[in-house]
Protein backbone atom coordinates (compact mmCIF):
# COMPACT_ATOMS: atom_id res chain seq x y z
CA UNK A 1 0.00 0.00 0.00
CA UNK A 2 2.80 2.50 0.90
CA UNK A 3 3.98 1.83 -2.86
CA UNK A 4 0.88 2.51 -4.40
CA UNK A 5 0.84 5.96 -1.84
CA UNK A 6 4.06 6.98 -3.05
CA UNK A 7 3.60 6.04 -6.89
CA UNK A 8 0.47 7.76 -6.74
CA UNK A 9 1.66 10.73 -5.32
CA UNK A 10 4.81 11.15 -7.22
CA UNK A 11 2.42 11.08 -10.49
CA UNK A 12 0.62 13.94 -8.88
CA UNK A 13 3.55 15.96 -8.15
CA UNK A 14 4.84 15.06 -11.69
CA UNK A 15 1.47 16.61 -12.88
CA UNK A 16 1.19 19.48 -11.30
CA UNK A 17 4.76 20.63 -12.27
CA UNK A 18 3.58 20.02 -16.04
CA UNK A 19 4.02 23.57 -17.70
CA UNK A 20 0.27 24.88 -18.64
CA UNK A 21 -0.58 24.93 -21.90
CA UNK A 22 -2.56 27.70 -23.71
CA UNK A 23 -4.33 27.93 -27.03
CA UNK A 24 -4.29 31.09 -29.07
CA UNK A 25 -6.83 32.25 -30.77
CA UNK A 26 -6.25 33.34 -34.64
CA UNK A 27 -6.42 37.00 -33.66
CA UNK A 28 -3.06 36.06 -31.30
CA UNK A 29 -2.15 34.07 -33.73
CA UNK A 30 -1.89 36.67 -36.26
CA UNK A 31 -0.92 39.44 -33.70
CA UNK A 32 2.29 37.55 -32.94
CA UNK A 33 2.75 37.11 -37.10
CA UNK A 34 2.56 40.48 -37.45
CA UNK A 35 4.99 41.49 -34.62
CA UNK A 36 7.21 38.86 -36.23
CA UNK A 37 7.71 40.13 -39.74
CA UNK A 38 8.12 43.60 -39.12
CA UNK A 39 11.10 42.66 -36.62
CA UNK A 40 12.18 40.70 -39.71
CA UNK A 41 11.48 43.67 -42.31
CA UNK A 42 13.06 46.39 -39.79
CA UNK A 43 16.30 43.98 -39.81
CA UNK A 44 16.95 44.12 -44.03
CA UNK A 45 16.41 47.11 -43.70
CA UNK A 46 18.90 47.79 -41.30
CA UNK A 47 21.48 45.48 -43.10
CA UNK A 48 20.51 46.81 -46.15
CA UNK A 49 21.35 50.36 -45.49
CA UNK A 50 24.96 48.63 -43.18
CA UNK A 51 23.61 50.01 -40.18
CA UNK A 52 25.72 47.82 -37.60
CA UNK A 53 23.92 49.58 -34.72
CA UNK A 54 20.15 48.51 -35.79
CA UNK A 55 21.51 45.55 -37.19
CA UNK A 56 22.67 44.59 -33.40
CA UNK A 57 19.87 45.85 -31.83
CA UNK A 58 17.76 43.54 -33.29
CA UNK A 59 18.69 40.96 -30.84
CA UNK A 60 17.51 41.06 -27.07
CA UNK A 61 20.70 41.56 -24.44
CA UNK A 62 20.25 37.61 -23.51
CA UNK A 63 19.93 36.56 -27.07
CA UNK A 64 22.48 34.13 -28.42
CA UNK A 65 24.32 34.51 -32.14
CA UNK A 66 26.18 31.10 -32.90
CA UNK A 67 28.53 31.11 -36.15
CA UNK A 68 31.18 28.46 -37.34
CA UNK A 69 30.31 26.75 -33.47
CA UNK A 70 31.01 29.94 -31.42
CA UNK A 71 28.19 31.36 -29.03
CA UNK A 72 28.40 35.42 -29.10
CA UNK A 73 26.09 37.13 -26.41
CA UNK A 74 25.84 41.30 -25.96
CA UNK A 75 28.51 42.98 -27.23
CA UNK A 76 29.70 40.28 -28.61
CA UNK A 77 27.14 40.47 -30.97
CA UNK A 78 28.25 43.83 -31.74
CA UNK A 79 31.28 42.89 -32.74
CA UNK A 80 30.48 40.20 -34.88
CA UNK A 81 27.92 42.40 -37.02
CA UNK A 82 30.74 44.89 -37.60
CA UNK A 83 32.88 42.28 -38.64
CA UNK A 84 29.75 41.19 -40.82
CA UNK A 85 28.90 43.79 -42.62
CA UNK A 86 32.37 45.71 -41.91
CA UNK A 87 34.09 45.44 -45.03
CA UNK A 88 30.47 46.05 -47.43
CA UNK A 89 29.98 48.91 -49.62
CA UNK A 90 26.43 47.70 -50.22
CA UNK A 91 23.85 44.82 -49.35
CA UNK A 92 20.40 43.96 -51.11
CA UNK A 93 18.24 41.59 -49.65
CA UNK A 94 15.37 39.79 -51.06
CA UNK A 95 12.81 38.02 -49.88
Amino acid sequence: MRRLTLSVLSLAVLAACQPATTELTEEQRSAIADTARQIQLEHYAAAERLDVAAVANNFTEDGVVASNGVLMQGEAVAGYVANLYGGLQALTVTV
